[in-house]
């Protein structure tokens, strides 16, 4: 096993496990791609867009320029493509400086492992054979210098393989799907769930981000992938109509938690609780709204721009338009603005564009500035009643997109030219893109964004930080005047600038989750040893705005440069840190009585121990019977019982003996325990029977004066079919559903005071999945009885004695009754489905001790009754003691007798 926090050594069958997955991206990462080409297409989504299901964000990172195949390139080639990039040398992609850059999903290229120590000191990731940096978090995070938590975590569907997690824990749990959106609050909150319930309540647990390839925390590559949906509902259906995930062959898109929910989202929630598909939605803790903002710098040169008070009016139109000037793509300003097209570098570019992701850039750190330019539409001269600035905002679609109300009814010379929708919107990644190029320009831009989110922080403390506008006060009556969704997004100008009364400030609010109500209904119906952890934290956890602005200063430390690709390592450090940091405060989410700890059984009871040597003593009896048997087998009365007859009836006994002592001494014994005791029974009844029967009949031919011949090998061959029915019984009772030891959990009131959870006890008991069987055991073992009381009562008739076992054989009915219903008894208790344990305290080694007692004594009781009488009258007949005739045992009596 690796030790954490040294340096990881993979083994041959892990790097073919590593080689295998990355293969297997390559093939994802195609489908993703052209996934993409066709949802580019339509409007883009957001994160309070109802359409945001099969939409996709331009705001992920996903390097398409990597890879580019015709569409409908076959699956099996590119597969094999995917595999021969594995297998050969990766072409690294290097600095100037030598140092390792990102190769196809983020994964880190390098050379040698000390590329990767410098990348990640003292982290113990490794350069694989493949060239690319393992994911040191890939055992867990919480271990790293913490002796507390396991050295490795539980693992997920996606590690198929992987040795670098528990393939069994203590407690198995069903998986939890989370959806992690394509913002960062979300992608972080996403991290946080996962670790934790992979980690401290040993809940498997993955990313589920629909169609974009791995997105785990402890992906061996270190991926970064974003969700294309901002919320996908699809997955939610999949999760809630199979809670398990497992009828759809995979676990992709299928997930039972949504971290974070904006309200914009308010009219599908309500639809989604009514359909029964989420539990009613409640808070994750994170407060957020929009605001428009500016940087500081400029609110210092111009205190006017800090409020609406400031901006609105005629006469702010010229200062308004000369301003805030419209942001310039790469594509645009190499074709339309640059002299030499780019071919040559100049203050703004270095270069054209390379790719189709990099056209559309407004901002690039190493290559393009950015560019702000005057339009006509900044013009007053040529347009002076209809100049404005450049008003940068997202979609319509979220919460903040109502900013055309506000400028409209107070005259603020701002309109947005962006390439989305009716508003003249940008995507989320150009927003960001077009602040960086203002920062790195200086020049004046104002933005409507939205907190918490990691590009406020960016900027703190810097002459560019985000400098919120104030906006007019918020009441009740703006709230509900102010345009929602399709007004905003209307074609109709009128429409989308609404009502004056809904002229006011953002408000803050309480972001939300979706929990599928299969998580909620499965937890309420399991007993409560069987209820998983996870849907109590998932309900309870919550995370507040200074605490992911603490994860987000991470992240920028940490973070190189604004290369969104390089942000798989910085992100992880980031929240890893912050939760080892935290994670005594963290554990306050841990749900009452968990973590729960086995508790370590004691060794076999003493009641068991006493099964074992009274069993011992049993067959010792038994052994005893058999030799004397055999020794007396020329005795007239073992004669009359027919020895092998009498032989059936002790293999029978011989094999419950087994039976009882397996029952206590071997815990895979399950399926040898019931065949034994099944043909042991039918060895013990069938024989008897055949042979009292077959004696019946006899007498009662000889009562009607009537020749009976009877044939040893006829009374075989009944009891050969009997015999054989039953093999054929357990046969197909074993092939289909053979009893197993089911595990039997009992949550103990008894607090482990190391983790402060409860203890459990488990113990085992053989059953089967369908109590059928049982039943069938049972109701055979009650015919077999009542066929023996009718033959009982007829051998009563039987004038010669030595033939006459109608006494016997009702003792032993009677026995057998008594035992079977004990029998049925027990395993009825045993049984975990009964809820028995449920009512009273019960403890399975002493049930399992107890049956085989019964067993035993059941088999002692029957030697007793049927064969020591035998064995008696056989040694009277060795010393010829005559038998007492009944006309004697008068007289003795009366000799007896004293006369008064």
């Amino acid at each position: 096993m690796n030790v954490r926090g040294k340096q990881q050594v993979y083994n041959k069958k892990e790097m073919k496990w590593i080689h295998e997955q990355l293969a297997r991206r390559l093939v994802e990462e195609q489908r993703a791609i052209e996934l993409q080409k066709y949802m580019r297409s339509k409007k883009e989504p957001s994160k309070n867009d109802d359409t945001s299901s099969t939409g996709v964000s331009c705001s992920s990172w996903w390097p398409s320029r990597f890879l580019h195949f015709p569409s409908g390139f076959p699956t099996r080639l590119l597969s094999l493509i995917g595999v021969v990039l594995i297998l050969v040398p990766y072409s690294y992609a290097m600095d100037s400086d030598g140092k390792s850059k990102v190769l196809i999903g983020g994964a880190y290229a390098c050379k040698n492992t000390s590329m990767c120590e410098e990348v990640m000191p003292k982290m113990g990731s490794i350069c694989a054979n493949g060239g690319f940096c393992t994911n040191p978090y890939s055992r867990g995070c919480l271990g790293f210098g913490n002796e507390s938590y396991p050295p490795l975590r539980v693992c997920n569907s996606d590690d198929k393989q992987n040795s670098d997690c528990l393939n069994s824990a203590e407690f198995t749990y069903e998986e939890i799907g989370i959806q992690n959106g394509d913002w960062q609050n979300a992608m972080f909150l996403a991290w946080i769930y996962q670790i934790f319930l992979s980690e401290v309540l040993g809940v498997p647990a993955r990313i589920d981000n629909g169609l974009n390839g791995n997105a785990n925390f402890y992906d061996i590559g270190m991926l970064y992938n974003v969700s294309k949906m901002y919320y996908n509902y699809e997955g939610l259906k999949r999760a809630n109509a199979d809670s398990s995930c497992e009828s759809y062959n995979t676990h992709i898109n299928c997930s039972h938690v949504i971290p974070e929910v904006w309200s914009g989202q308010k009219d599908e929630w309500r639809k989604a609780q009514e359909d029964g598909l989420i539990d009613p939605v409640s808070s994750n803790g994170l407060l957020g709204r929009y605001s428009w903002y500016i940087p500081v710098w400029l609110a210092e040169e111009q205190s006017d721009f800090m409020s609406t008070y400031g901006l609105k009016g005629e006469e702010m139109r010229q200062t308004l338009a000369e301003t805030f000037k419209r942001p310039t793509n790469w594509t645009y300003y190499c074709n339309k603005v640059s002299k030499n097209k780019c071919e040559f570098e100049d203050s703004v570019a270095k270069r054209a564009p390379a790719d189709e992701d990099e056209e559309g850039k407004y901002y690039d750190r190493d290559f393009y500035t950015g560019y702000f330019r005057q339009t006509d539409r900044n013009n007053c001269t040529l347009n002076k009643s209809s100049c404005t600035g450049e008003f940068i905002s997202e979609s319509c679609g979220v919460t903040g997109g109502g900013s055309e109300q506000v400028m409209h009814h107070l005259n603020i010379a701002l309109k947005g030219t962006g390439p989305l929708g009716p508003t003249g919107a940008y995507s989320n990644k150009a927003c960001r893109e077009i602040w960086s190029a203002a920062n790195a320009t200086r020049s004046p831009v104002i933005m409507s964004w939205y907190q918490p989110d990691s590009f406020l922080t960016k900027f703190e403390g810097s002459q560019s930080a985000l400098t919120a506008v104030l906006l007019p006060t918020l009441t009740a009556t703006c709230v509900a005047k102010k345009t929602n969704k399709e007004q905003r997004c209307s074609n109709v100008e009128e429409t989308r600038f609404g009502q004056r009364e809904g002229v006011c400030d953002s408000e803050y609010e309480s972001f939300k989750k979706y929990i599928v109500a299969s998580l909620s209904l499965d937890w309420k119906k399991k007993k409560d040893v069987e209820q998983s952890p996870a849907y109590l934290f998932i309900r309870d956890f919550q995370l507040s705005n200074l605490e992911i602005s603490d994860i987000f200063r991470r992240l920028l430390e940490n973070l190189d440069g604004d290369k969104s690709s390089f942000i798989g390592i910085p992100a992880r450090k980031a929240v890893c840190s912050w939760m080892t940091e935290n994670i005594e405060e963290l554990k306050r989410f841990v749900p009452r009585t968990y973590p729960r700890t086995i508790k370590q059984t004691k060794k076999k009871s003493s009641l068991m121990t006493f099964a074992l040597v009274f069993g011992s003593i049993d067959i010792l009896c038994l052994l005893v019977t058999i030799f004397l048997i055999f020794v007396n087998r020329n005795m007239k009365v073992i004669k009359s019982a027919q020895i092998n007859f009498l032989g059936f009836i002790l293999a029978g006994l011989c094999l419950v003996l087994i039976s009882s002592v397996l029952n206590v001494s071997l815990d895979g014994s399950c399926v040898l325990k019931q065949w034994f005791v099944t043909m042991g029974y039918t060895l013990v009844l069938v024989p008897l029977l055949v042979k009292v029967g077959a004696i019946n009949k006899v007498f009662q031919q000889s009562d009607k004066l009537q020749r009976t011949t009877l044939r040893l090998n006829d009374l075989y061959k009944i009891v050969g079919i009997v015999f054989t029915i039953l093999v054929i019984f357990l046969t197909v009772w074993t092939v289909v559903d053979a009893p197993k030891n089911m595990e039997n959990a009992k949550l103990l009131q008894e607090v482990n005071l190391e983790t402060g959870g409860l203890y459990v006890e488990k113990t085992y008991a053989c059953l089967s999945e369908y109590r059928i069987w049982n039943v069938l055991f049972y109701t055979y073992q009650v015919i077999l009885l009542l066929i023996a009381s009718v033959i009982a009562n007829q051998n009563r008739k039987v004038s010669r004695q030595e033939f006459n076992e109608s006494t016997y054989l009702a003792m032993i009915i009677y026995s057998n009754v008594i035992f079977l219903v004990l029998r049925g008894t027990l395993d009825f208790v045993s049984d975990p489905s009964n809820g028995v344990d449920d009512l009273i305290t019960i403890d399975f080694d002493i049930l399992r001790g107890l049956k085989s007692i019964i067993f035993q004594i059941d088999t002692l009781v029957t030697l007793l009754i049927y064969f020591v009488p035998k064995l008696l009258a056989a040694k009277k007949e060795m010393y010829h003691i005559p038998e007492e005739s009944e006309r004697s045992k008068t007289r003795r009596r009366i000799s007896t007798c004293s006369i008064p």
